[in-house]
């Protein structure tokens, strides 16, 4: 049976090839954006239905931005 490593250990050895680590660089600022979303979210104390409302859109709708 094979060890397991943790997340961090997997994810080092996956960002040693140059074409993972652009992909996931390019994704930063996506990422970040969520990021903010969802602590905005949560220190407002609103739900997913509140914020789909407020953007005009479906709760489903937000779930997938997030």
């Amino acid at each position: 049976m094979s060890e397991r490593i943790s997340h961090a250990e997997f994810k080092k050895s996956l960002l040693q090839d140059a074409e993972v680590k652009q992909a996931y660089n390019d994704l930063h600022g996506e990422y970040s954006l969520v990021r903010q979303m969802l602590k905005i979210r949560k220190k407002k104390g609103l739900s997913q239905s509140d914020v789909a409302e407020v953007m005009h859109t479906t709760p489903v709708s937000y779930t997938h931005l997030t």
